[in-house]
């Protein structure tokens, strides 16, 4: 909170598919007297912030908790209507590259991302010889420089889980308009 008037007050947007997490956000905003726009819905396939132009909106800052390892059929990655997957489809068993694309995809060029993902986000594929897309997806975020951290979290950090998390926390990214 800040009470400076050189200093714009800050606007929360979200947007949560499960309608039990979706109340308690709309709640802990209210209850902590936050200017927020919660949508229900599917981020991946219908996302809810758009510009007049139909576009993805773009935001300072973005930050997620997604589900880990979510299976998403490849028709959600080929139908997307919003250039999000530039770096390709993850596979169908894990949207977590998934995910970090739609969230670089929503930021503005000066913007800054953080994400907290099982971490097997940061090794699936390593040690492939052949082709293997979360592999390569992640190595183009690392070859644009856009990783400024990876930090390993301790166990039992989340409630009804014993697995590790990796927070992932790109550096300024800046698309200048190759992508969007």
């Amino acid at each position: 909170y800040h009470d400076s008037p050189a200093i714009a007050p800050l606007k929360f947007y979200g947007q949560e598919i499960n309608h039990v997490t979706y109340a308690m956000s709309r709640m802990n905003a209210f209850l902590h007297d936050m200017e927020a726009n919660i949508a229900l819905g599917d981020t991946m396939s219908k996302p809810a912030f758009l510009t007049p132009e139909g576009s993805l909106r773009r935001f300072d800052k973005v930050t997620a908790n997604p589900m880990w390892n979510q299976d998403f059929d490849k028709s959600v990655y080929e139908n997307d209507a919003y250039s999000r997957f530039t770096y390709g489809y993850p596979p169908s068993s894990s949207a977590d590259w998934g995910w970090i694309q739609h969230m670089a995809a929503s930021l503005t060029d000066k913007g800054k991302m953080a994400v907290v993902l099982d971490t097997g986000a940061v090794s699936r594929g390593s040690g492939n010889q052949g082709a293997n897309r979360e592999r390569d997806i992640r190595k183009a975020f690392v070859e644009k420089d856009w990783v400024e951290a990876v930090v390993l979290l301790p166990e039992n950090l989340f409630y009804n889980t014993t697995s590790q998390s990796s927070g992932i926390i790109p550096t300024s990214v800046v698309f200048k308009g190759m992508f969007y």
